[in-house]
């Protein structure tokens, strides 16, 4: 037997011994899968009737307001979880472009309850655009900051937050924390910023709006970049621009 024919067998050897593998790996995973029934997946479609979750964004499209004057009219308004009332289960609170927002309180096993006009949370302003969950005076209960489109065409009305009381209703405190903007709003971010000062740490509560970025002309001026606001540095309970 010859250099070649002893290198020729460890090849084919070493061949085997990985089909035989790939071939015990294949079994394995074959007897593992279970037949999946259609319509199956990872997620299960629960009805509104069985969870309680009946909120729907309907739009209405007018000469005023549709799509092709006003390019976000199909982007929503965004949804927000959190455990509003500290029992461990998170809650829903879902943003109405035209309508009315709804809060929904986990009562557990996907059941929801639908406490918006108790909580007095609907918002104003005829089009929203986004939610932001915030602890923002730190009691340990989570507040709710809503974005609102006013100043073009149609659309008129203040960024809205409301805070939460610690009995699942709530106080709208916009102006009162220096947060009742009105302009174009699409979204707001809460940012914790830390500064150093001869050994002094303050934690400033600072908050970013994205504006929207309108691809338009008003009053003969191009905004098609339109700047994002920060309101920052918390003082007496105000934030100030």
């Amino acid at each position: 037997m010859n250099y070649v024919n002893i290198n020729l067998m460890l090849f084919a050897k070493y061949i085997l011994r990985y089909f035989i593998l790939l071939l015990g790996i294949g079994v394995v995973g074959l007897s593992s899968c279970k037949p999946q029934k259609t319509g199956e997946g990872v997620f299960k479609l629960l009805p509104a009737n069985e969870t309680g979750l009946s909120f729907e964004n309907r739009n209405v499209v007018s000469d005023s307001v549709n799509v092709l004057d006003y390019l976000y009219f199909y982007n929503g308004a965004g949804v927000a979880t959190a455990d509003f009332n500290n029992d461990g289960l998170p809650d829903l609170y879902f943003v109405s472009n035209q309508g009315s927002n709804k809060l929904y309180l986990n009562k557990g096993g996907m059941k929801f309850e639908d406490i918006t006009d108790k909580a007095g949370v609907a918002g104003t302003g005829n089009w929203k655009t986004g939610v932001t969950v915030i602890d923002i005076n730190g009691d340990g209960f989570k507040d709710i900051y809503v974005s609102v489109v006013s100043g073009y065409k149609t659309f008129k009305g203040k960024n809205q937050l409301y805070i939460n009381n610690g009995n699942l209703t709530f106080t709208e405190s916009a102006a009162k924390y220096g947060l009742d903007f009105a302009g174009l709003s699409t979204q707001a971010s809460f940012l914790i910023m830390i500064r150093m000062v001869t050994w002094i740490c303050s934690c400033l509560l600072h908050q970013f709006i994205a504006m929207i970025p309108m691809v338009t002309q008003l009053k003969g001026l191009n905004t098609a970049m339109m700047p994002a606001i920060i309101f920052s540095g918390m003082t007496m309970g105000t934030l100030q621009m």
